[in-house]
């Protein structure tokens, strides 16, 4: 029997492949590198304060590399800084194995920094300590001028993203916002960038406030921009006002209390639907669910007069809007 014609095809695949494979590992790891910025030596994240103004620790792995911790954050959509431990010492390790495992081998703490439209993470000086941090959040949340003959912008600093139900009336303020400089705020400009387009909008007496009545379901993205008595404009900052429909509101407000396995403890607010009011519980750091709220306010605000059974992402969303709408 003739051999078949496909056989150098398939040799040449065979020749190809672990290069291609190659060429397509490192066209990935150099998108990685350009999408971080590598972070002062010997910082580390203070944890605690973070987790409590509102971070998330995603996960841990162990890598050799500050490069293979970079890539394992890469990896994540919702990681945005990866930090690197100092090696643990290989006496504490309980066997051979393990003490080889702990000399070679680094931990790696992936956290995602941004909370309800704030950057939260604060470092402090620590030893032996290596971080990276996605470019495009350095550029929104912290970049400021680079050098002497860059113009020194005014700062717009938004309200912290809101979750509200349908009917409520939500004021947003950009009273926070700098002037740098010697200058002082002159104008803030309050605009919609997607969203329904029938949102209204509406001054108060206030020059940074508006204000936003009847909103309808959905996420609603807004863009403050303020100028200063310089003339000069500063970049936007961006707020989402999120009006929950039946079935967010169940997750938000109806999922039970989940501390989560890792073992730290801080403060957090949830809602309790069988007495209708937001309860304080120890949060354990990581891998929580929607009804986690930093505050009884932002609680409040999200499920205020919510009733219904305990969800656990099965139930009718029929059911759900008989509960809370009619």
């Amino acid at each position: 029997m003739p051999p078949s014609s496909s056989s150098p095809l398939l040799l040449l695949l065979l020749i190809l492949l672990p290069p291609l494979e190659r060429l397509a590992a490192a066209a990935e790891e150099l998108s990685c590198r350009d999408a971080f910025r590598t972070g002062q030596d010997d910082f580390v994240l203070d944890v605690e304060d973070a987790v409590t103004e509102g971070a998330a620790l995603l996960s841990t792995v162990r890598v050799r590399t500050l490069e293979a911790c970079r890539s394992a954050c890469c990896s994540d959509d919702h990681c945005n800084l990866a930090l690197l431990e100092p090696r643990g010492p290989a006496a504490g390790a309980a066997d051979a194995a393990g003490a080889a495992d702990a000399a070679e081998h680094r931990v790696c703490v992936m956290f995602d920094c941004i909370h309800r439209n704030r950057f939260v993470c604060r470092f402090v000086n620590k030893a032996g300590y290596r971080s990276y941090l996605r470019e495009e959040v350095f550029q929104k949340y912290l970049r400021g001028p680079t050098g002497s003959g860059e113009r020194v912008l005014p700062i717009a600093i938004a309200a912290r993203d809101v979750i509200v139900q349908p009917g409520e009336e939500v004021t947003l303020s950009g009273i926070q916002s700098l002037a740098l400089g010697g200058a002082h705020i002159a104008t803030y400009l309050w605009s919609l960038q997607s969203g329904d387009s029938s949102v209204e909008m509406e001054a108060t007496e206030l020059p940074d406030q508006v204000r936003l009545p009847l909103l309808p379901l959905g996420a609603h993205h807004f863009l403050l921009t303020v100028s200063d008595s310089n003339g000069q404009r500063s970049r936007g900052a961006e707020v989402t006002v999120l009006v929950l429909s039946p079935e967010q509101t169940a997750a938000y407000c109806l999922s039970p209390v989940k501390v989560g396995p890792c073992r730290a403890s801080f403060p957090r607010w949830r809602y309790d639907a069988v007495t209708t009011s937001c309860e304080p519980f120890v949060f354990g750091g990581c891998k929580e669910n929607e009804n986690n709220f930093l505050s009884e306010g932002e609680c409040e605000s999200a499920c205020r007069g919510v009733t219904g059974t305990e969800y656990t992402g099965t139930q009718s969303t029929q059911v759900h809007i008989a509960l809370y709408y009619f």
